[in-house]
């Protein structure tokens, strides 16, 4: 793992920020890189984003940044309210660097326990 840049911190806070306010426009314009399947990620972000409006707990956030073999980063973050049983994932990407990020939302979804489908 590797610290998590001040800009990548600050993109975060803005996709979570769309998220509560329920604004694909607003989550769109965040991605520097064109979605690969928008009506996917579209879906994504009105689950999630339907998800966060209705929390009334406090949310719980964890972000990772990891860096890839290629130099770039990879930037995991969750985001929980145990309360409320939320607990989703934003998966992005930052090709450029520290001074110059370069943002791609990869996914932002419910993160499923799958040790629970076998309890």
């Amino acid at each position: 793992m590797v610290d998590v840049y001040p800009l990548e911190k600050i993109r975060i806070d803005e996709i979570i920020s769309s998220a509560k306010r329920r604004s694909w426009e607003g989550f769109k314009k965040l991605t520097d890189v064109p979605f690969i399947n928008e009506s996917s990620m579209r879906e994504q972000f009105e689950d999630s984003s339907n998800r966060m409006a209705v929390a009334k707990g406090d949310l719980d956030i964890s972000v990772v940044a990891k860096e890839v073999g290629d130099g770039t980063r990879a930037i995991f973050t969750t985001i929980i309210s145990e309360s409320d049983g939320l607990n989703l994932i934003l998966t992005m990407h930052n090709s450029g660097n520290a001074d110059v990020p370069e943002f791609a939302i990869w996914n932002f979804h419910q993160n499923l326990d799958l040790n629970s489908l076998f309890d």
